[in-house]
Parts: C-alpha cells; sequence; structure tokens
C-alpha cells in the first residue's frame, strides 16, 4: 500500500529564537529548514496541526515527503525532530531528495559495496 504525503510549506525571513516564538504562539505554525540537494538551505513554516497529524502515521518517518513550497514541489525526507514533553513540536528539518541520492542510498543498503580506492578500514 503506497501512501503520499504532501506538506504545504511557507517561506520565512525572520530568523532566531524570538521569530520562532511568534511564529508558534500567533500563527500556530513551526519552524523548519530545507537543506541538502547542492541548494542553498531555506528556512520554511509548517502548519502545526497538518505535521502533528501526518507524524501520527508511522509511514511519515521514512516516506519520501512532497514539500510544496511557493508554487514548487519537491521531494524531501524527515531528517531531524525535535519535541518537547507537554508542549507543541519545536522545530523539524527536512533534506532534499536527489536522483543521486537515491541511487547512493540504494547501493550503499546492498551486502557488497563499492569502496573508493582511497578507503582504508581501521
Amino acid at each position: 500500500m503506497s501512501q503520499e504525503f504532501v506538506i504545504e510549506a511557507f517561506s520565512r525571513g525572520d530568523q532566531g529564537r524570538g521569530a520562532s516564538r511568534r511564529l508558534r504562539r500567533e500563527e500556530r505554525k513551526i519552524p523548519a529548514i530545507v537543506y541538502g540537494g547542492n541548494k542553498e538551505a531555506v528556512s520554511i513554516s509548517i502548519w502545526h496541526n497538518e505535521l502533528k497529524k501526518a507524524l501520527e502515521n508511522e509511514a511519515f518517518f521514512s516516506h519520501v515527503l512532497t514539500l510544496e513550497l511557493d508554487g514548487n514541489k519537491e521531494s524531501v525526507i524527515l531528517k531531524d525532530l525535535q519535541r518537547h514533553p507537554y508542549k507543541p513540536l519545536l522545530t523539524c528539518a527536512l533534506t532534499r531528495i536527489t536522483r543521486s541520492t537515491l541511487t547512493y542510498r540504494c547501493t550503499s543498503s546492498t551486502k557488497t559495496q563499492h569502496r573508493p580506492s582511497n578507503f582504508r578500514a581501521a
């Protein structure tokens, strides 16, 4: 059974502790960052309730997610998630997925790994 997870994200210009607190309190969003894929890191915000609902599904942690940011769609995976014991989610980090990333992940998970010529076992 295949599931597709789509996350709506918004660009954010303000950074820092105060801006993140305002984002959580006033807009009910959480700060996040998207990095990797030979592109610059982008600070974004995600609706808290939308992410919380998606996190209830275990498949969310291991699937490739679709991030809708300013009309563009990107493939990402959940890299890091910070939580508080009783408060809402704090922040999350997402990593862009490219064809080379998927190829590396597939080949590195097999039993026979191809090591670089300069690899030395410790």
